[in-house]
Formats: C-alpha cells, structure tokens, sequence
C-alpha cells in the first residue's frame, strides 16, 4: 500500500540526504523514473521549507528549459560550465537526412555534437545500433560527435571538459 506519493518521498529523501548526496538523490531518483520533473516541481512548490532549494530548482529549471535526462543536466550545470564552454548551445534541434533530431550540445564554429548518454536508454544494443547510426548521418552533414556516459560526467568531469576542448580545437585548427 502507498502510503505517500513517490515525488513526496524523494523530496524527504533530497532533506534528509547530507548536502554533498542530494543531486545523487536526485539524478538517480529521476533516472530510475521514480518521479518525473514535473510532478517534482509540482510537490515542491506545495512545501514551505526544502534545504537547497536553490539548487532544486536549478536543477528542475534545466528540464523546464529542454533537457530530457539526468545526464544532460549534470553536462550543463556541472562539468560544461564556465566562459570556455559560453559557445556551447544546448538541446539544438537540427534536421539531418531528412530527419529531425535534437543534438544535447553543440558547438557550432568547430560543428562538434556533443551527446550526453546514460546506460538506461543507451546501454541496449538496439540503441547502440541507433546511436551509432545517428553519429554517422551526423557525420555526413560535417559534424563530428562525442559521447559521454553518466559514468564519464559524474566520475572524471576534467577528462570530458579536456576531451571538448580538445576535439573544438583540433576541428578548429587550420588545416
């Protein structure tokens, strides 16, 4: 029996949580889909007092704004940040072969794609085989497209900021 709503009990779990746990909660929360933005938005504006706020609804406001995981947000707000990274655009629609798409970043000088993946919607082979072909037909129009896992943003964020620069760089050097 339920006994309170799940986005209730994740915004108990976001104020109990240490400060340093609380986006974990979160991003986890929301990719095991244990409840949507929208419904945690909805509970949170019904409470008086959340800790953190402020960052809640950072959080919250990046999905408001077009991203569609966990993955993308934490890309934007925590490892792509900074005036090296002001160019970046996010959540771009495109059309590519004739088929829309909608790439999680791009930088758009050196037509790099940048793709922010978790395991829970890209770990299939179906996916893969998807991913795959979306990279090639991006490719085919001139951009070059880099992945990074949930893994990738969470656990080695300076490795992911080096490899953007890295690959912006080499696309715009002069050949």
């Amino acid at each position: 029996m339920r006994c309170l709503p799940a986005e209730a009990a994740l915004l108990d779990a976001w104020a109990c949580a240490p400060r340093w746990r609380r986006k974990d909660v979160l991003y986890r929360a929301l990719w095991l889909r244990i409840a949507g933005p929208r419904r945690l938005i909805d509970a949170a504006r019904r409470r008086s007092r959340l800790p953190d706020r402020r960052m809640f609804d950072g959080i919250m406001g990046a999905f408001t704004s077009g991203a569609t995981s966990p993955t993308e947000v934490m890309a934007r707000r925590e490892v792509f940040v900074g005036p090296e990274f002001a160019e970046l655009e996010w959540q771009v629609a495109m059309v590519i072969e004739g088929r829309d798409r909608t790439a999680d970043a791009l930088h758009r000088r050196s037509r790099t794609v940048i793709e922010c993946d978790g395991e829970a919607y890209h770990g299939s082979r179906a996916a893969r085989r998807r991913d795959r072909e979306r990279d090639t037909e991006f490719g085919s129009a001139g951009w070059h497209t880099v992945r990074f896992s949930f893994q990738d943003l969470s656990g080695r964020p300076a490795w992911c900021r080096r490899m953007v620069r890295l690959t912006i760089s080499a696309r715009l050097a002069p050949r």
